[in-house]
C-alpha cells in the first residue's frame, strides 16, 4: 500500500481512477461525487491538501482538504450536508488502519491543524478514525454537531405513508381551490436559469429580517452554487423538485441522490403562502415519486429543524472532529470555547441568536457557501 500528499491540482488522469473508486466506495456520498470535487479543487487551487492510497496501482482511498488560515478543512465543506473520507468498499481492515494512520501521523509530523465539521458517525470507518486519534499523541476532541434526521422504511409505500399526512392533504386541497397547481421534477438542466433564478430570489426573500440572511444574494454566492447544481447534473445524481401554482413556482427543493437515498440538500418556499405550508407539501409529493421510484430513504440534511420531526424521529448524530499538537494552545483554548458554547443549549441559543447575526453582519465570521 501507497500513500502520497500533495498541494497541487491532480492530473486530469486521475478522475479517472477517483470515478471508479467513488462508484465502488463503502459509501458513495453525493457530496464526494467526481464532477463537483473537480469544481471544488479548481476552484480552491492555491489552497489544496489531497491524500491518497493506493493498493498497487489501484485508488483505495482518498481525503481533500482545503485550508484556511492555519486550519484544514474538508474540501467538500464548501457545500455539503455531511463530509466522508472516501474509502473503497472492499478495504481491508487493515488496509483502512493503515489509511488512518498515515494520516495521523503526518498531522503530527508536519504540527497540522484540522477542524473536521459534519462527521456522520455511522460511516463504516469511524470507530477506526477515532480509536487511531485516542491513540496518538495528538490533542484530539470529539464534539457533538448536529443531527441529520432520516426516514427509513422497509418498503417505498410505507415511506410514502410515513409523509401522507391529512393535514398536507387538505392544505394542497386549498391551494388547488386557488388555480392550477403543479409538481415539477427535473434531473437535466430543463429551464435551469430560471429555476434558480426563481430559487435564488425566493431564498433571499424567504430569509430576509431573519438572524441567518441569505448569502444568496450575492452574486459570487450564486455563480458557486449555480456551478455545484451544474457539476451535480453532470455526476447524474441531482433531482430538482418545485411546486408551481399558476405560472409561480411557490417552493423548490434541491435534492441529490446518495447511496439509493434521496438526500433534501437546499430548500426554500414563498412566504406569502406560508399558511399553506408548501414547503411541506412539496415534501408529500417527493415521496409520492421516490415511491414510484422504489425508494425507500428520505434524509433531510444537516440540521434539526422542527418541521422535520413531522416526518420523522430517527436522528443520526454527525459530529465535529478538533485536531493538532498537543502544543498548540490557542486551537486548544478556541475549541474548549466553541466546546462551550456548543454543549450548554443556553449559551448555544444565545451565541446563534445574539452574537452570530452581529459577527456575520460585521464580516468577522463568514456564512457557509451553502
Amino acid at each position: 500500500m501507497t500513500t502520497h500528499f500533495s498541494t497541487a491540482i491532480p492530473e486530469m488522469l486521475f478522475w479517472e481512477s477517483y470515478s471508479h473508486l467513488w462508484k465502488n466506495s463503502s459509501h458513495p456520498s453525493a457530496f464526494q461525487s467526481p464532477h463537483f470535487i473537480e469544481f471544488l479543487f479548481n476552484h480552491e487551487k492555491d489552497s489544496l491538501l489531497t491524500y491518497t492510497c493506493y493498493r498497487d496501482k489501484e485508488l483505495i482511498g482518498v481525503a481533500s482538504f482545503y485550508k484556511r488560515g492555519k486550519e484544514f478543512h474538508f474540501l467538500s465543506d464548501l457545500k455539503t450536508d455531511h463530509n466522508f473520507f472516501l474509502l473503497h468498499k472492499d478495504a481491508t481492515s487493515e488496509e483502512t488502519a493503515e489509511f488512518f494512520k498515515v494520516l495521523v501521523n503526518k498531522i503530527k509530523d508536519n504540527r497540522w491543524v484540522f477542524r473536521l465539521n459534519n462527521q456522520p458517525s455511522w460511516a463504516p470507518y469511524m470507530p477506526v478514525f477515532l480509536q487511531t486519534l485516542k491513540e496518538s499523541s495528538l490533542f484530539f476532541r470529539e464534539l457533538k454537531y448536529n443531527a441529520c434526521l432520516v426516514i427509513n422504511e422497509q418498503t417505498p409505500e410505507a415511506l410514502f405513508k410515513t409523509c401522507d399526512k391529512q393535514k398536507l392533504r387538505q392544505k394542497m386541497h386549498r391551494l388547488e381551490d386557488q388555480g392550477n397547481l403543479t409538481f415539477e421534477v427535473y434531473r437535466e438542466e430543463e429551464d435551469l436559469e430560471n429555476w434558480l433564478g426563481d430559487f435564488y430570489d425566493m431564498h433571499v426573500k424567504r430569509w430576509a429580517g431573519t438572524n441567518t440572511p441569505s448569502n444568496l444574494q450575492k452574486k459570487e454566492r450564486r455563480e458557486f452554487f449555480t456551478q455545484c447544481v451544474q457539476s451535480w447534473i453532470e455526476d447524474g445524481i441531482l433531482v430538482r423538485f418545485s411546486l408551481k401554482l399558476n405560472d409561480k413556482r411557490i417552493a423548490f427543493v434541491i435534492a441529490l441522490l446518495e447511496n439509493e437515498s434521496l438526500v433534501h440538500h437546499s430548500t426554500t418556499f414563498d412566504i406569502e403562502y406560508t399558511k399553506q405550508s408548501p414547503g411541506l407539501i412539496i415534501i408529500r409529493l417527493i415521496a409520492k415519486w421516490m415511491e414510484a421510484q422504489k425508494m425507500t430513504k428520505m434524509e433531510f440534511g444537516d440540521g434539526d429543524e422542527g418541521y422535520k420531526y413531522m416526518f420523522t424521529k430517527d436522528e443520526w448524530p454527525m459530529h465535529r472532529l478538533f485536531i493538532s499538537s498537543p502544543h498548540n494552545f490557542p486551537f486548544m483554548l478556541k475549541t474548549g470555547l466553541i466546546h462551550s458554547i456548543w454543549e450548554k443549549p443556553a449559551v448555544h441559543k444565545y451565541y446563534f441568536e445574539k452574537i452570530r447575526p452581529l459577527l456575520l453582519r460585521s464580516s468577522f465570521i463568514k456564512n457557509r457557501i451553502s
